[in-house]
């Protein structure tokens, strides 16, 4: 939460980006968390460098996103700490690949509603209603591919599991 890590795209990729890529592109993690520190100067909450240029389009990467708890702040992590940098965007979440705020509150779910089909200038982050409506798709998909909705719902064989 207090970090701004610096680091050049040769070395991003061939050290500290290797692992994820590994694990990405031959396990198929059903989602992956992104973490509160900056890279570069950018939340990597609000990187869709990170979260869809690398993760989905290069890596092929098909779950779902989530940030790390209290990422866009409205909860108390560390009482009386400030966020030597602040705290992540919920819109710019979204409009990075971000599908689920994690744990999410009432201000994130009053900038996600300010910025859907909002001016640039007038918000943070415009974002579409296409943004939200992909996020909730890449949620329902892994949830339809959970061996949870198999168990728990009777009739998942023949509701088109799978298909979305």
């Amino acid at each position: 939460m207090h970090v701004n890590a610096h680091v050049g795209k040769r070395a991003a990729r061939e050290i500290y980006l290797k692992g994820f890529e590994i694990a990405v592109r031959y396990a198929q993690p059903m989602s992956i968390m992104s973490s509160y520190n900056l890279i570069n100067g950018t939340h990597t909450a609000n990187s869709s460098d990170l979260l869809t240029a690398i993760a989905r389009d290069e890596w092929g990467f098909e779950g779902f996103v989530m940030t790390d708890w209290g990422t866009t702040g409205g909860m108390e992590m560390n009482p009386g700490n400030i966020c030597k940098y602040g705290v992540s965007n919920a819109a710019a979440c979204i409009k990075a690949g971000n599908d689920l705020t994690m744990p999410g509150s009432q201000e994130d779910v009053d900038e996600i509603i300010r910025s859907v089909g909002a001016e640039e200038g007038s918000v943070i982050c415009p974002i579409s209603l296409g943004d939200l409506q992909a996020c909730a798709k890449r949620i329902l998909k892994i949830i339809l591919q959970s061996s949870a909705y198999e168990n728990s719902v009777p009739y998942a064989a023949s509701a088109g599991k799978g298909k979305l």
